[in-house]
């Protein structure tokens, strides 16, 4: 079975300082607070030690297991795998991270995974995860109105 190699950006421009953003994205265990389409999550370890996992669990039901796999010492960022995603895709590994701007803090959350042949194709999977990606854009619509 032969796969590929997708990969997607999505990036944020924000007014606020990274660290605002950062206090509100930056924990590991706090997706649900800040992504509609997370309902809980529920945390093996602490949301800041490598090697932690996140049990994520979406309004619709389903399960979605994440690895934390490095956190930024001097930057805001995390980056994460997926042990078991709630669409089939493979090897999927991400990074989310908050830097300074000239007018305010840029998010940006890169991932890649694989697809298989008879499964999603490549831009199915880009969509999906397009869709899930904007979940981010509630954080700016919080922090604009406040």
């Amino acid at each position: 079975m032969s796969a590929e190699k997708v990969t997607f950006q999505y990036e944020l421009a924000f007014e606020q300082p990274a660290d605002e953003i950062w206090a509100v994205i930056g924990k590991f265990d706090t997706m649900q607070d800040w992504h509609g389409a997370i309902a809980s999550t529920e945390m093996t370890g602490s949301p800041t030690e490598v090697g932690s996992v996140r049990k994520m669990t979406t309004v619709d039901g389903a399960e979605i297991f994440e690895d934390l796999t490095a956190v930024g010492e001097r930057s805001y960022s995390y980056r994460f795998t997926e042990g078991k995603a709630a669409f089939p895709i493979a090897a999927y590994q991400a990074t989310i991270s908050v830097q300074p701007a000239s007018a305010g803090s840029l998010l940006t959350w890169n991932a890649s995974w694989s697809v298989y042949e008879g499964g999603l194709s490549a831009e199915e999977s880009k969509a999906i995860i397009a869709g899930v990606f904007k979940g981010v854009d509630a954080v700016k619509q919080r922090l604009d109105a406040q």
